[in-house]
């Protein structure tokens, strides 16, 4: 009998990206602005996995964080791009993870993180969330 899998997105869809909205309120002067900054990085993301052209997730980050700053006229110390991307490393999970996922394992369900972050990346969060566990594989495109 074959065993059934579960893929699970990571970055919003597991972990909580709430707690990045202070640093965008302070860094920004807008929460909403962590919104377009994570659509340009998975747009970004995607086009590098479509087009096949090597890149690090983040690397991406930043310079997503570079281009919005630019855009809307605010200027970001390297300091201040490696404290919001440190943040991506510590998020939690969404509040109801731990026990959806708890039920899908006692089912027999093999649960498989898949992320665009670096596997490095990727473990972190896992870590830092605190479910790593939780995950039969880890994996990173």
């Amino acid at each position: 009998m074959s065993q059934q899998v579960i893929l699970f997105d990571i970055n919003e869809t597991v972990l909580d990206l709430a707690s990045l909205k202070p640093k965008f309120q302070h860094y920004f002067g807008d929460e909403l602005h962590m919104s377009t900054w994570f659509a340009m990085l998975l747009h970004s993301s995607t086009v590098c996995v479509t087009t096949s052209v090597r890149s690090d997730f983040k690397g991406l980050a930043r310079a997503a964080l570079l281009s919005l700053a630019g855009r809307v006229q605010v200027s970001l110390s390297s300091e201040s791009i490696d404290e919001i991307l440190a943040t991506f490393a510590q998020l939690a999970a969404h509040d109801d993870i731990v026990p959806a996922m708890q039920k899908l394992r006692q089912a027999g369900f093999k649960l498989v993180a898949l992320s665009n972050s670096s596997l490095a990346l990727l473990n972190a969060q896992l870590t830092n969330a605190g479910i790593i566990t939780l995950f039969d594989e880890v994996i990173s495109v």
